[in-house]
């Protein structure tokens, strides 16, 4: 729970304890070792709560560290790869309201927020190359192209063979 705690509130750059103490609760009951949806323990909620209120939902992490803030680079450009590799795997790409930008969300209500116009990033210019170069290179899916020839095949003359005489 610590380390996802650290890595979240890291990842999001910027102190929310009012944002990163609900989506740390949602991880530690959807993983189900001591808390869950159906079986909660309001000791240990509590005691999840007041360590993210402490420790990752107060420190300025990226701000605080010259080593974290020499990482931004890095993080930006193993997010935009993920981006790519997941916008051009087989498949239909999975896109969210808002996602077309840098989207930084926890849980709810962050993912039902209204849709924010706002300027392009690298971000979207990914997505929408991505998406450019999906459309100019389309390929049938394997399912697509077994039926296509099922019908080409299906669309032939046959051949028919005289039926033997019958007997007597």
């Amino acid at each position: 729970m610590a380390w996802t705690a650290w890595q979240t509130a890291f990842g999001f750059g910027a102190p929310d304890p009012d944002r990163l103490g609900p989506a740390i609760l949602k991880s530690v009951r959807e993983a189900g070792l001591r808390t869950s949806w159906t079986e909660p323990d309001p000791a240990y909620e509590r005691a999840v709560a007041e360590f993210a209120a402490a420790g990752p939902g107060r420190i300025p992490l990226r701000a605080a560290s010259a080593a974290a803030f020499a990482l931004e680079p890095h993080i930006r450009a193993h997010a935009l790869g993920a981006l790519l590799a997941q916008l051009t795997m087989p498949g239909v790409p999975e896109l969210y309201q808002n996602t077309e930008r840098e989207y930084r969300a926890l849980v709810d209500p962050d993912n039902r927020a209204p849709f924010a116009a706002g300027a392009d990033d690298a971000h979207t210019a990914l997505v929408r190359a991505a998406l450019r170069l999906r459309r100019a290179h389309r390929r049938p899916s394997a399912r697509t192209a077994r039926t296509s020839r099922w019908r080409r095949r299906a669309r032939r003359p046959r051949t028919v063979w005289p039926s033997p005489a019958p007997a007597g």
